[in-house]
């Protein structure tokens, strides 16, 4: 058994059992079933982190809420992404509930953050999205860290992150295209379920699988994470952009960071989450007839494209919702964690900023 940096932390000899991929049937759904070759029990000196057996999916193994950093693990989005079996949410024909249990891969858009804040001075435990949907495995972490690309979330998990902020808890988000389709859990867990509107007849609208931002579900996703999908786009699509942030304000969270008005930080994102802006061309501010927040700070912007090569944008923003609830930290790249950011041709700043991110808000450095 491995951790995350790749060093043996474990050995066990298996007798494996050796099964017929042709008797499982519509895979994406039911996964394999297989009968276990191994059940292994974690040991309490394990402390939490992301780990895996040689050539197997990784597994978190969750933390006792007594560290200052929980990072989420976006488990919902590898499910969503999964093709093992055939199909997932966007092949052709599509799936509308895809099983957990299938082998999948490390997350691609996280790992070189999950490699480098090992190796920092924070105290750190880990949880996966599941996890988000009961209050009391995070409610007393000073930092909660998204990182990757964190699209798919219950109704439940939205609610005890709204709950979280509140109340007082800080978030970084490092993720783009987030918290951008709502999911159910089957009644056993071992599925999630998103029809994206096409047939889903549920009477209680609030649980319909679509977009977060669709009238019936009552959920605006600007007052949750300070920006959305909606008004951002691809970042790599031949836009007018930069291929990162155009940092555009100065803030303490760039101290130490070689960063400064006018720089760019490179990031090549796929997807951005944007906000509504004034005078993109020329001074881009935030459109305060539809941004309402105590305190926010646009800090830097790139040019996107949507799906229908209309102008949009990614924002990099530090917000609070109001004079008592917490802090929010929103570098909305899917990129940001990445091998084109965190581990790209600007990473060592990346890092920096990153550290930055989550030092101020353990400590309560003022990030304004």
């Amino acid at each position: 058994m491995y951790d995350i940096k790749g060093e043996v932390v474990d050995e066990v000899y298996v007798n494996a059992i050796k099964h017929d991929v042709k008797e499982a049937k519509l895979i994406w759904l039911n996964g394999y079933n297989f009968e276990p070759s191994l059940k292994y029990r974690i040991s309490n000196n394990l402390k939490s982190g992301i780990y895996y057996f040689e050539n197997s999916s990784p597994f978190v193994i969750k933390g006792s809420g007594k560290a200052d950093v929980l990072v989420v693990y976006p488990s919902n989005t590898d499910n969503a992404y999964n093709k093992v079996g055939g199909r997932n949410f966007y092949t052709k024909p599509k799936a509308d509930t895809l099983s957990f249990k299938r082998p999948f891969l490390m997350h691609r858009y996280a790992y070189p953050f999950f490699q480098w804040i090992v190796d920092t001075d924070f105290e750190v435990e880990y949880a996966c999205d599941f996890d988000l949907d009961s209050y009391e495995t995070f409610k007393n972490y000073k930092v909660i860290v998204f990182p990757g690309h964190n699209e798919y979330w219950t109704r439940k998990a939205k609610l005890n992150f709204d709950r979280y902020i509140a109340e007082g808890g800080n978030v970084v988000i490092l993720s783009g295209n987030t918290m951008w389709w709502q999911i159910r859990y089957a009644e056993d867990y071992s599925k999630m379920i998103c029809l994206k509107g096409i047939g889903d007849s549920l009477e209680v609208d609030s649980l319909r699988t679509i977009n977060w931002n669709h009238p019936s579900l009552n959920s605006s996703l600007i007052n949750s994470i300070g920006c959305d999908f909606s008004y951002g786009g691809y970042g790599n699509r031949g836009d007018k952009g930069w291929g990162g942030f155009k940092i555009i304000e100065d803030s303490p969270l760039f101290d130490n960071t070689n960063t400064e008005v006018g720089d760019i930080i490179s990031v090549l994102s796929a997807e951005y989450d944007g906000m509504p802006l004034l005078n993109i061309d020329t001074n881009p501010t935030i459109d305060t007839s539809l941004i309402h927040f105590y305190k926010i700070r646009l800090l830097g912007y790139d040019r996107a494209v949507n799906s229908k090569n209309e102008d949009k944008n990614g924002v990099f923003i530090v917000f609070q919702n109001t004079n008592t609830s917490g802090i929010v930290i929103n570098a909305a790249s899917t990129n940001w964690c990445s091998e084109s950011g965190i581990g790209g041709v600007d990473g060592e700043r990346i890092k920096k900023l990153t550290y930055n991110f989550i030092d101020f808000l353990v400590t309560g450095k003022s990030v304004f």
